[in-house]
């Protein structure tokens, strides 16, 4: 049992580290350009660099989004206007769960 738990670490980390190397590490793709959206001014970007730790290397890039991912719970962004993610996904979840309940009872119904 643990051993599959460590294997499980180990694959969520692997995941994690792909997924911030393919948007954080990209030659030639500006991540502070995705964050700050399309048509940002150069100040714009600077700051968004700034707040967003981009500046710093990628091992404390890493370590900062799974800070705000994990503990603070805080993946806020220029694009969604400061609107905190998490809670907002958090929030729809129960929805999410009850459409799809409905539709496996109207799934069931239309056998």
């Amino acid at each position: 049992m643990s051993f599959r738990l460590g294997q499980m670490v180990l694959v969520m980390f692997g995941i994690s580290v792909v997924a911030f190397l393919i948007f954080f590490a990209t030659p030639g793709a500006d991540p502070s350009a995705r964050i700050a959206g399309r048509n940002a001014s150069q100040e714009t970007l600077v700051q968004v660099r700034h707040d967003f730790g981009l500046d710093r290397p990628l091992p404390v890039q890493y370590g900062l989004m799974m800070n705000r991912l994990f503990v603070s719970r805080d993946l806020t962004s220029f694009v969604n206007r400061g609107q905190r993610v998490i809670p907002a996904v958090i929030g729809a979840i129960p929805l999410r769960c009850r459409w799809s309940a409905a539709r496996r009872c109207c799934g069931c119904w239309a056998d």
